[in-house]
């Protein structure tokens, strides 16, 4: 049915674990290369900090705001108006465990009961 080397004479496995060996390397790069771990660590730690009612909305404002003014200028996205304030906001001084307990217990959208009929 055929050979199960590549036409380099490595097996279809070698070249694969190869292939997705430079991928992920790439990515790795990127990733470095634009700090998109310590930016997305960052929104998710003001996300938990804050835990606003619509967390998508407040994800892309966070991400606006880490933007240049000449990014900005070329976004094709654009800031309307202001969001609502988050609820809850936290601040260092305030993350300790009490306080997390205290904030986890507070009701949020997911967490209140539907009324009974």
């Amino acid at each position: 049915f055929g050979s199960s080397t590549t036409p380099f004479g490595l097996g279809i496995t070698e070249a694969m674990s190869g292939k997705f060996a430079k991928a992920a390397e790439d990515a790795k790069r990127y990733a470095a290369q634009h700090d998109l771990e310590r930016t997305v660590t960052q929104m998710v730690n003001h996300l938990m900090a804050t835990k606003p009612e619509d967390p998508d909305a407040h994800m892309l404002r966070f991400l606006l705001s880490t933007c240049s003014p000449e990014q900005l200028r070329d976004a094709p996205v654009k800031i309307t108006k202001e969001l609502d304030p988050p609820k809850y906001v936290t601040r260092p001084e305030d993350r300790t465990p009490e306080m997390y307990e205290k904030l986890n217990s507070l009701p949020t959208r997911s967490r209140v009961a539907s009324p009974s009929r």
